[in-house]
C-alpha cells in the first residue's frame, strides 16, 4: 500500500546513520521531501540534524513554518525538543524557557537533558533549583554550574582500559593503555572551542579528533576520538573513542601519535646502546 504522506522504508534507511552523519542526511531528507513534504516524523529528525550541525536559524525557520502548517496539531516533544536546542544555542533563553516548562514532564525529571537545563538555569541565575539531582547525573550538573578539570580526570578514567580491568568491568569503549590522555587534553585545549563542531544536547560541542590506534568503540579499533564540552567552551565533560570520524568535520591530531612512537624507538636506541657498552 503506498502512503501519500509518508514511506516508513525509505525514511528509516535515511535516518537509520542520522547521528553518525547528519550533513549526509539533511541532503536525503531534503530529497525525501520532494515526494514527501508532509511526513511529520521526517520533519522531526529533519530539525534534529539541522540543529547537530549548527545551522540554528534554519531550523527556527522550519520550527517556525511547521507551526502554522496542517501538521501543527501533530506537535509533540520530538518536535519541541529540537526547536528548544536551537533556541539555547542561540541565547534565546526566554524563549527557551517557556518551551521547557510547557514540555518539562515529557522529559522526565531524571532526564540527563532535563538536568544539564538545571544546571544551565543554575548557571545563569546564579542560583540553584530545587530539583533533586539523582547520583547518576550529579556529574554533569556540577561540570557545568561549577567546572573542575580534576572532576574530568577523575571521571575520564572509566574509559580507561586499565581502570576497567581493575575494577572488574567489561566496557567495549575504552582506550588503550598507552593512550597519553593527559598529554592529549593539553593538545587538543589547543583547538576549542573552534567552529569544526557538532552541536549536542542543548549545551553541548563535539569535537573529533584523528589519532590512530588510540583504543576501541563498541570492540572496533577505533582511530579517532570523541570530546563532549561545555558550549563555547574548553571545559571538556568527557571524552572516548569513536569510529565513525572519517564523515564528519575533524581535528587531526596523529602527529603525538607519530610523536610518541619517536620517542619510543629513541629510547630503544638508547638502550641498546648503554646495553652494548654497559652504560
Amino acid at each position: 500500500m503506498e502512503h501519500k504522506y509518508y514511506e516508513n522504508f525509505y525514511l528509516d534507511k535515511i535516518i537509520k546513520d542520522l547521528n553518525i552523519d547528519p550533513y549526509t542526511n539533511i541532503v536525503k531528507l531534503e530529497e525525501y521531501f520532494e515526494m514527501f513534504p508532509q511526513d511529520y516524523v521526517a520533519y522531526t529528525y529533519y530539525l534534529k540534524a539541522l540543529v547537530d550541525v549548527g545551522r540554528f536559524e534554519d531550523a527556527l525557520k522550519v520550527a517556525n513554518a511547521l507551526e502554522l502548517s496542517d501538521m501543527k496539531d501533530k506537535l509533540d516533544i520530538h518536535f519541541w525538543f529540537p526547536k528548544f536546542r536551537a533556541l539555547v544555542f542561540t541565547e534565546n533563553y526566554e524563549e527557551a524557557n517557556k518551551i521547557y516548562v510547557a514540555h518539562k514532564d515529557d522529559l522526565g525529571s531524571k532526564d540527563k537533558r532535563a538536568i544539564v537545563f538545571e544546571a544551565i538555569y543554575a548557571k545563569l541565575h546564579g542560583e540553584k533549583t530545587d530539583i533533586d539531582i539523582p547520583t547518576s547525573n550529579l556529574y554533569f550538573y556540577n561540570q557545568y554550574v561549577n567546572y573542575s578539570e580534576e572532576e574530568f580526570f577523575n571521571h575520564v578514567k572509566k574509559h580507561l582500559i586499565d581502570w576497567n580491568e581493575e575494577v572488574d568491568m567489561q566496557s567495549t569503549t575504552v582506550f588503550n593503555s598507552n593512550f597519553p590522555i593527559a598529554r592529549v587534553v593539553e593538545e587538543v585545549k589547543k583547538y576549542i572551542p573552534s567552529d569544526k563542531r557538532l552541536y549536542y544536547s542543548f549545551f553541548n560541542n563535539i569535537y573529533v579528533f584523528k589519532y590512530e590506534f588510540n583504543g576501541k568503540s563498541d570492540g572496533r579499533n577505533a582511530d579517532y576520538f570523541k570530546v563532549i564540552t561545555a558550549h563555547d567552551t574548553d571545559h571538556i565533560i568527557t571524552m572516548y573513542p569513536y569510529v565513525y570520524g572519517d564523515l564528519v568535520p575533524y581535528i587531526d591530531l596523529n602527529y603525538l601519535n607519530e610523536e610518541r612512537h619517536h620517542k619510543v624507538r629513541t629510547r630503544s636506541q638508547i638502550d641498546k646502546f648503554n646495553q652494548k657498552y654497559n652504560k
